[in-house]
């Protein structure tokens, strides 16, 4: 990508958001997707994800699209819980595991 000749980090021109991104729990990493339609699978319940985009061609490279995001995939579905089985009973207490 092309950088910005006056910012002190690595910064891709044409999206100024794309640095807020950085941080210790983000990750930047790019595809190359011949089409204009990208399927990502395996990614993690719960999560927010970001994406930006950017045509590449001989002639060179394009700005960065705005970010798209956030966009949260679905939770995990609850496991079903055991049968639970009563440990100890007396007067004043219970104990179970499941």
């Amino acid at each position: 990508y092309a950088i910005k000749d006056d910012a002190e980090e690595d910064v891709p021109l044409g999206n100024d958001n794309f640095a807020e991104l950085y941080c210790e729990e983000s990750m930047y990493t790019p595809v190359m997707v011949p089409k204009t339609r990208l399927t990502l699978s395996n990614l993690l319940p719960g999560q927010d994800y970001y994406f930006i985009a950017r045509a590449v061609a001989i002639s060179g490279k394009g700005e960065f699209s705005k970010v798209l995001g956030p966009c949260r995939t679905a939770p995990e579905a609850p496991q079903v819980a055991e049968r639970m089985q009563l440990q100890t009973l007396d007067h004043s207490s219970c104990s179970a595991c499941f």
